[in-house]
């Protein structure tokens, strides 16, 4: 007499298996932080567009 393989299970449950997020129930996401040279590279750009809009008016 020979045994029938054991069938392969997956768990479906909410735990094992999240749901997509529903668009406008989720809570907002967290907002980066930028370090402090990116700050200082965001200000360079900034000023700098901004110097070159006022060279071409």
């Amino acid at each position: 007499m020979t045994k029938r393989a054991a069938k392969a299970y997956r768990c479906r449950c909410e735990e094992c298996e999240q749901l997509p997020p529903i668009d406008g129930l989720t809570a907002p996401q967290p907002v980066e932080t930028q370090s402090g040279a990116a700050n200082l590279l965001a200000a360079f750009v900034q000023r700098l567009l901004e110097t070159r809009k006022q060279a071409s008016d």
